[in-house]
Order: C-alpha cells, then sequence, then structure tokens
C-alpha cells in the first residue's frame, strides 16, 4: 500500500525500529533484549538500501546535505542545551568538556577506544550520542555505491573484501572516526536492502499466508539461535559479538530480523497498528537525532518516581511529541530557510 508516495509498511518497519531504539536508550526489553536489540540498527541500513533511488548526480547518490545538515545541526543543538543547563545550574562551563564537545562532533564516535579500555574517553557524552549513526550511514552510503555501481564478478571481491575489513576492523586499537570501521558491514546491509526490493521479495513472501506464517516461524527460530551463539551486539561501539567472525553474524542476524518485520508488517499493512507505526517511521530521523536529549532532561524531573518503566514512558512520549512538533516547526519555514528542508 503507497501512501503519498511512500510505502507503508517500509516506513511502518522503521517507526519500529525507532521504538526499539527509544526502548533500548530508557527501560530495555529485561530478557528479550538481546533479540531485538542485535537488529535494531541493521535495520535502518537496509531500510536505507531499500529506499535507494538513483539519483543524476554523484553529490545526490551520497546524500550529503540530507545526512551532514542534520549532523551538525542536531550536534550543535544538543550541545548548547547541555552547555546552558549546565552554566545555570553550575554557574561556570568547563572548558576541558567543552573540548570534548567539540571533538566529538568531528570524530563522531562515543568513544576513542573499544568498550572497556582503561582511561577510555566518552565524546558524543552531551544528548548526541545517537548522532553517530547519520556519519556511519554517510560512509557506508560511499562504500554501498561501489557495490551498486560495479559489475556482478567485481561485486563478489567487494563483499569478500569488506567482510575480511570488517573481521581486520575488530582488532584496531580504536574506533575510528565516523564509523569507517564498521561501514564495511553496514554497506553490505545496505546493498542486501537495496536487493530485496529489486528482486521484490516481501511481496512474493506475502502472496501465500501459509509460506509467510512458516518463513517467518523459521526465521525467529533461527535468530534465537544465532543471539544465543553471537551474543549481545553494539555496532556504535564495534562490538559484533564474541567471535573474530562475529561480522558476519552481525550482517546474517540483521538480514533475517529486518526481513521478520517487513513481512509481518506488509501482511498486517492496512491495520490501525501499522499505520500508527509508519507515521513514527515517518519521523525516524527526528527522533533518532533529539531523542536521548528529551531523555536527559526529562530525567532530571522524574526522579521522584521510582519505576524505570514509568519514567520511560514519560521520557519516550516526550521525545516523539517533541519530534513532531520540530517536525511542524521545520515544515513550516523550509521555504525561508533553506537548510531546514534537509531536517
Amino acid at each position: 500500500m503507497n501512501d503519498n508516495n511512500r510505502i507503508v509498511y517500509y516506513d511502518a518497519v522503521k517507526g519500529f525500529g525507532i521504538i526499539l531504539v527509544l526502548l533500548s536508550h530508557s527501560c530495555g526489553l529485561s530478557f528479550l533484549s538481546n533479540y531485538f536489540f542485535s537488529s535494531f540498527m541493521p535495520l535502518f541500513f537496509i531500510m536505507s538500501g531499500m529506499t535507494f533511488k538513483k539519483k543524476n548526480s554523484l553529490k545526490q547518490n551520497i546524500r550529503l546535505k540530507k545526512l551532514l545538515v542534520p549532523y551538525f545541526v542536531y550536534n550543535l543543538f544538543c550541545i548548547s542545551v547541555t552547555f546552558i543547563g549546565k552554566f545555570l545550574i553550575d554557574k561556570t562551563i568547563k572548558i576541558k568538556e567543552l573540548f570534548t564537545a567539540l571533538f566529538g562532533i568531528v570524530y563522531s564516535r562515543f568513544y576513542i577506544f573499544p568498550e572497556g579500555s582503561a582511561n577510555n574517553i566518552r565524546l558524543l557524552n552531551f544528548g548526541n550520542s545517537p548522532l553517530w549513526f547519520l556519519t556511519a550511514l554517510f560512509i557506508s552510503g560511499i562504500l554501498f555505491l561501489a557495490l551498486y555501481f560495479s559489475t556482478k564478478k567485481q561485486r563478489i571481491v567487494l563483499i569478500v573484501l569488506y567482510i575480511a575489513l570488517s573481521v581486520l576492523g575488530g582488532f584496531l586499537p580504536i574506533l575510528l572516526p565516523w564509523s569507517f570501521d564498521t561501514s564495511f558491514a553496514n554497506a553490505i546491509l545496505m546493498f542486501t536492502g537495496y536487493k530485496i526490493r529489486e528482486c521484490d521479495i516481501i511481496n512474493k513472501i506475502t502472496q501465500k499466508r501459509l509460506l509467510s506464517i512458516t518463513t517467518v516461524a523459521l526465521l525467529t527460530t533461527l535468530t534465537v539461535l544465532l543471539v544465543n551463539v553471537n551474543g549481545a551486539l553494539n555496532i556504535s561501539i564495534r562490538e559484533y559479538g564474541n567471535f573474530v567472525f562475529s561480522p558476519l553474524l552481525y550482517i546474517v542476524i540483521g538480514i533475517i530480523g529486518t526481513l521478520i518485520y517487513l513481512i509481518v508488517f506488509k501482511l498486517s499493512e492496512i491495520t490501525l497498528v501499522t499505520r500508527c507505526f509508519s507515521l513514527l517511521g515517518r519521523k525516524s530521523l527526528t527522533i533518532m537525532c533529539s531523542h536521548l536529549l528529551i531523555f536527559n532532561v526529562f530525567s532530571k524531573f522524574l526522579t521522584h518516581i521510582d519505576s524505570k518503566y514509568v519514567v520511560s514512558l514519560f521520557q519516550i512520549t516526550a521525545a516523539i511529541v517533541f519530534a513532531v512538533i520540530i517536525s511542524f516547526f521545520f515544515k513550516r519555514f523550509k521555504n525561508k530557510i533553506s537548510l531546514f528542508q534537509y531536517l
């Protein structure tokens, strides 16, 4: 089903993904966390590939403004709000913290060193940590274009090379800026998304309900098995799992999980639940970029509430409402301020 030239179940999958992002940054999902959170970031890379449309110029294809304008605008917004708040409370601003914040914008990683390293340095620690995704998507998009424009033989060589570089990247003593070390695996996810759409895989599966149910059941079982074997994932800090070959498992788990969501939302495309997720999916970029700052602000006023689930409900609701409001603001004034068309 199309709605104003948008595919409803595509948006619904992104909406479901952004809810998982919000939950992962608030209350979690208890024992279910690993199963759901192992595929929610790969989901966004795959959906980016599924919605890819070849443009006339290289600049349009790499989405320079669509990704980097929001990255720098939201970073500056988050840092400004954070340091204004610190100044109002502490009556001072630490120059070292400000320098770290600005360097974090340039480096675009939450840490400099892998998780658990001694004397690690947090960079995107000012309500802006989710923004790593935009620069990662930018770099992954460039690597994806190499796959897209290559011949079949060249593509096979590139995919093998990308997997090898992803594995070797896991041994690096630092996390590379702009997620360059993880972008090879994410580029493969993007290309997979493009091929899923090009081959019309979801429509072919969902034409027969029994095939759809069987496929979802098998893929869900496989996901549970692989996640139990591979362990927790956090691609933002290059945690692929338990093994040297975990980058390959990260790709496989991401593809399987996203296929499950695509099939489920395609089957339920006309339902109210799917339509609601679809509306959230249209605001997913805004929610992704702004939610953690809203979480941080609201947490200051909810310290008297003991239940983390109640706090999370308030935070998630506030993040969604804020995203709707600023999206309306950007749309209202985009003709007067050209940058707003990219936000």
